[in-house]
């Protein structure tokens, strides 16, 4: 009789990877889970993401500081040495953040939390290639949109596929295990009382050139940068990817003077979050918000809606591109080597966002770097 066929082997356990289309997204029409974005001030994903959105969260914490001092008199003392020592002498911001790991952790614990934000947006991550976790890697994030909420959910809270309930596939921590990614943001948000203490928490650092160096060079940290800055979310509009990047060479002298790996990232759908005022260059409207840029040290958007529309066809889907290794040197490094790197570096971005504009809904849409 002839022998039994040998039983195949079970196949080994995939590590964790995704791509546009191998997870249901919660909003996407046609998943079981789908639901329409709420604009009811009553539904918890708009409460979410409203509790989240930076410029809600400095004023609610501001309104919350001054009550605290109107209705609290026996506290007032206290309240105005705390926010002194935020203010002028915690430097934790500009000198690598919370040295030690568990503040973060006790903050990912409590990621559920920001499932709402995530669902709000509805975002994502796809993954292009594994990384080294014993190197340092600089993520770059395109474009800046107004706030960059899709580095806010995806890497600053890791709202997106928390433990015990993946929603929109895996979260940036299981993609990229051992990766221990800070995000860089401006030094004034760090001045904004209790606020001061989540970002902190959340392993947010200050964009400051040294603080940038420190972390870089530090064994098993990472820095999240959005290179085009406080000018590129004056060019935030639906349809549109105009990245103000092409004078932009700082990031790239901070590669080569650590070492560090560049890692182009895109936000398909950032831009698509708020519908802003037309302010065409040479218009007073740019005029208007440049000036005000100058002065306060970061831009001020004119958008005509209150809090991020999602469109379920276009959601929020962050790209993280192959890392682009960069030899250190030693001193400063020359402008020919600068501008060498800088043209590769948009040439690896531009083909990253050419290679997934399709899958990600985004096909009739160009580049422009500016």
């Amino acid at each position: 009789s002839p022998s039994p066929s040998p039983s195949p082997s079970p196949s080994p356990s995939p590590s964790p990877s995704s791509s546009a289309g191998s997870f249901p997204r919660s909003h996407a029409p046609g998943s079981a889970k789908y639901r329409p974005g709420s604009t009811s001030l009553l539904s918890l994903d708009f409460l979410a993401c409203f509790l989240n959105f930076p410029p809600y969260t400095m004023m609610l914490s501001y309104v919350a500081f001054f009550l605290l001092m109107y209705y609290a008199p026996s506290l007032r003392v206290y309240l105005i040495i705390y926010w002194s020592y935020i203010c002028f002498i915690d430097m934790s911001h500009v000198n690598g953040g919370y040295s030690d790991r568990w503040p973060r952790a006790w903050t990912m614990m409590l990621r559920h939390r920001y499932t709402g934000l995530q669902d709000y947006l509805n975002t994502a991550i796809i993954k292009t290639a594994d990384l080294d976790p014993s190197k340092n890697y600089m993520f770059l994030y395109h474009p800046h949109g107004i706030i960059g909420l899709g580095l806010l959910s995806a890497v600053g809270t890791e709202g997106v596929g928390p433990t015990g309930g993946l929603r929109n596939g895996p979260s940036f921590s299981e993609l990229f295990p051992g990766i221990f990614a800070s995000v860089a943001t401006l030094n004034i948000v760090f001045k904004v009382p209790f606020w001061h203490e989540w970002l902190l928490a959340h392993s947010f650092v200050s964009a400051d050139k040294n603080n940038l160096k420190k972390i870089l060079t530090t064994a098993g940290r990472s820095l999240c940068l959005i290179p085009g800055g406080a000018a590129e979310a004056l060019n935030s509009h639906p349809g549109s990817m105009r990245l103000h990047i092409k004078n932009r060479k700082g990031f790239i002298k901070i590669a080569l003077t650590t070492g560090c790996s560049l890692v182009p990232t895109i936000g398909f759908g950032e831009n698509e979050l708020f519908a802003c005022v037309d302010n065409p260059e040479g218009s007073w409207t740019r005029s208007i918000q440049v000036f005000a840029m100058k002065l306060l040290g970061f831009s001020v958007p004119l958008f005509k809606t209150f809090m991020p529309v999602v469109d379920p066809a276009k959601p929020l889907t962050m790209v993280v591109g192959a890392p682009m290794d960069v030899e250190k040197v030693v001193g400063q490094p020359s402008d020919e080597l600068v501008n060498s790197t800088h043209a590769l570096y948009l040439a690896k971005l531009k083909a990253l966002f050419l290679e997934h504009r399709k899958e990600c809904g985004f096909e009739h849409v160009e580049i422009e770097f500016v």
